[in-house]
């Protein structure tokens, strides 16, 4: 179910053998597995020192490094994919997820991706709340989720950054039936594309 999760979404980017990728919160590495012993070469970044630790145990052949989006820079080379997966809720502010992006795109090759999934729907964030209320109760639901703290994006703030940074855009709604709260949540594809001149 995971390898079809991450299939799924993959099919609307194209991404040839020999690519350079990196995950911005790879954990030990189970999103970068699909493309493990495939051909690619494999880059993750992530803050949690035993996750990383792991992640060398399990996946010898990729490069990860222990820090945050600034570690980019000690990657001495430029992807052709750079994406993170059920990362950006857990910001505390909508600048740092703006200035993550412009990190990215500052290693970005020309014709890459940046790839951002499982999105909090900023359109739906009261919807999904109620679900939880209605499934917990409203007494363990404040016990459980007083302190809730994800953050929620409209879609309006990836199309800015999208016009800001002259990028082409795409936003893909989750449908994923074997995952309870995709219906809630979006992916956003950044790509950066090399205009013909006349």
């Amino acid at each position: 179910n995971w390898f079809k999760y991450i299939k799924t979404n993959l099919k609307f980017i194209k991404i040839k053998k020999n690519s350079e990728i990196l995950e911005y919160g790879c954990g030990a590495g189970a999103f970068l597995s699909f493309w493990y012993g495939k051909k690619y070469n494999l880059n993750g970044i992530d803050y949690s020192k035993t996750l990383i630790k792991k992640g060398k145990q399990y996946f010898p052949k990729i490069k990860f490094q222990l820090g945050e989006i600034s570690k980019i820079k000690s990657f001495n080379k430029k992807f052709d994919l750079i994406f993170s997966h059920s990362v950006f809720h857990y910001f505390n502010e909508y600048n740092y997820a703006e200035s993550l992006i412009k990190n990215m795109l500052s290693r970005l090759k020309t014709n890459g991706y940046v790839y951002i999934l499982d999105i909090p729907d900023r359109d739906k964030e009261h919807v999904f709340k109620e679900r939880l209320i209605k499934k917990f109760g409203s007494k363990e639901y404040k016990k459980k989720y007083g302190s809730y703290t994800h953050l929620f994006y409209k879609k309006s703030f990836f199309k800015d950054l999208a016009k800001k940074n002259n990028l082409e855009i795409k936003i893909i709604n989750q449908n994923f039936k074997n995952y309870e709260n995709s219906k809630y949540r979006y992916n956003v594809i950044f790509q950066r594309v090399r205009r013909k001149t006349i």
